[in-house]
């Protein structure tokens, strides 16, 4: 009876060593820098913006992108949390420009976001910084990735 529970308990086994032995081979995804930042919307409530991210994957595996926490800065003055329109997959062994969609609803922490963005919109640009951690999840496993980086966006349509 001994052997018929060890024999069946191999397959468990081999997926466990499979799963800890893919850990082994991770290697550490590589920020290049942002593209560009264009900006979708503006108004009273917040705004939308895709961010194009050049991100190098070495790995031999796909890497999702979830659970950001990412607070958003114009002019130095607290905008919000960012959230992610849609999902983000970093494919493997590439290094590629990535759309990143996100959404800033206006917290009113920090300052007035309205006088930010008339301030910026009068100069037709603005500094906008994006600083926090983004959960990177392969299967079960998962890691968080600290950012911060800082970009000048034209306002003007």
């Amino acid at each position: 009876m001994r052997s018929i529970r060890s024999i069946a308990a191999w397959p468990v086994y081999l997926l466990l060593a499979g799963l800890l032995g893919s850990c082994t081979s991770y290697r550490e995804v590589v920020f290049k820098g942002v593209e560009g930042v264009q900006l979708a919307r503006m108004d009273g409530r917040g705004l939308a913006l895709t961010a194009q991210v050049v991100v190098e994957n070495p790995n031999n595996y796909r890497i999702h992108v979830v659970d950001p926490d990412v607070e958003v800065y114009l002019n130095d003055l607290y905008m919000g949390k960012a959230r992610l329109d849609e999902k983000v997959t970093l494919q493997r062994r590439s290094t590629a420009t990535y759309a990143v969609p996100m959404n800033v609803e206006f917290s009113g922490q920090g300052g007035s976001p309205l006088v930010a963005l008339m301030g910026a919109a009068l100069a037709g640009k603005g500094k906008l910084k994006v600083t926090g951690t983004v959960r990177g999840r392969v299967g079960l496993i998962g890691r968080r990735f600290p950012f911060e980086e800082e970009h000048i966006i034209d306002l003007r349509p």
